[in-house]
């Protein structure tokens, strides 16, 4: 059962009502928030529901450096952190989940702390900072693609950490579904007919690898898989539209699978300028689902990136690492929602 957070409420809660509401005695409570659970042998399960209970009562202790260790487990106090080499103080890609992780904060009494761009070097000293501060636990955003120094720091403050949009071996994370949903596009294009398919990558981004990745093996194995058929290009406008002519004037295909919409839009621009009308004569697909994909013309047809359901899987990954510190790591792996759009239709006889 979920009771809604309330300032006033707050106030007033005792460990009375915590164990009122836990079904567990004074004591037991008092021992969970002490973080003395083993002392009285108390259950794992037993432990984990009393701390979630005070959690939803928005229990604060009266005097809180006694109960350090269970209140940490409570997730009371969440950090944000943009890292970036450049102190970027945030990027525009992260801003839908910074907003749902303050809308649930509002509504489930946390605290927020939003840092400043962090530089790598930094990292170390930020995240004992936070522990200082008696922040309980750190959602990390970053664009790295490769694991770094800097991530062994997080891991030695021993600051529960998830980190947003990657999945870093020995880290805890939440990410799109690269790799399955670039399947699932290309497999939309098989099932309709398409047997000659092309493929445009973009590069210098993180999500490129395993799409291209998803869009290979679902291309091998219905055996339509072709390297003359494959182009690369930066993460830019212009430089896909550029690849995109190149397969034009090339020719034989039917159909091009693009790992993100800012590649397709290259696509859409290159085949106006070489008179192939999209999806009569070519039919593309993508995966992203930005705005601006939506308001092409012909709309794109796409996957949107779960931002938002991330920021929720992130928070809730969070609060379980704080509940249970010596938990393995996980990557918690989150679909989009497919979108469809004008660009795709069954080859022509």
């Amino acid at each position: 059962m979920d009771w809604p957070y309330n300032a006033a409420m707050a106030r007033r809660v005792s460990i009375t009502t915590v164990a009122g509401k836990a079904g567990v005695s004074l004591t037991t409570v008092s021992m969970v928030l002490n973080g003395k659970s083993e002392q009285l042998h108390i259950s794992e399960t037993t432990r984990r529901r009393v701390l979630e209970v005070a959690r939803k009562l928005g229990y604060r202790p009266r005097v809180p450096e006694l109960f350090a260790a269970g209140v940490r487990g409570l997730l009371r106090h969440v950090s944000l952190a943009f890292v970036d080499p450049r102190g970027r103080e945030t990027h525009e890609f992260f801003g839908p989940a910074l907003y749902e992780i303050v809308r649930l904060a509002g509504r489930e009494g946390l605290l927020v702390h939003g840092s400043d761009g962090v530089k790598p070097a930094r990292v170390g000293a930020y995240c004992r900072e936070r522990l200082r501060q008696d922040s309980d636990g750190l959602i990390l955003f970053t664009f790295e693609t490769r694991p770094a120094a800097w991530l062994d720091e997080v891991r030695r403050s021993g600051l529960p950490c998830v980190v947003y949009n990657r999945a870093f071996e020995g880290m805890n994370g939440v990410v799109m579904d690269h790799a399955g949903q670039a399947a699932r596009q290309a497999r939309k294009v098989l099932d309709l007919g398409h047997r000659r398919i092309a493929c445009l990558a973009n590069q210098g981004i993180g999500s490129a690898e395993p799409r291209f990745a998803g869009f290979h093996a679902e291309l091998e194995r219905a055996g339509c898989f072709d390297e003359e058929m494959l182009v690369h290009a930066g993460y830019d406008l212009d430089a896909s539209a550029a690849a995109a002519s190149l397969l034009f004037d090339r020719g034989g295909f039917t159909a091009i699978l693009c790992t993100h919409d800012l590649g397709a839009m290259g696509v859409l621009r290159a085949a106006r300028r070489k008179g192939v009308e999209i999806p009569r004569d070519c039919s593309v697909v993508s995966l992203d689902g930005y705005e601006f994909g939506r308001m092409a013309e012909p709309p794109l047809e796409s996957v949107a990136y779960p931002r938002v359901e991330m920021a929720r899987a992130a928070l809730a990954l969070l609060r379980k690492i704080c509940l249970k510190p010596q938990r393995r790591c996980a990557h918690k792996v989150i679909r989009g929602k497919e979108l469809r759009g004008g660009t795709l239709a069954a080859p022509r006889a």
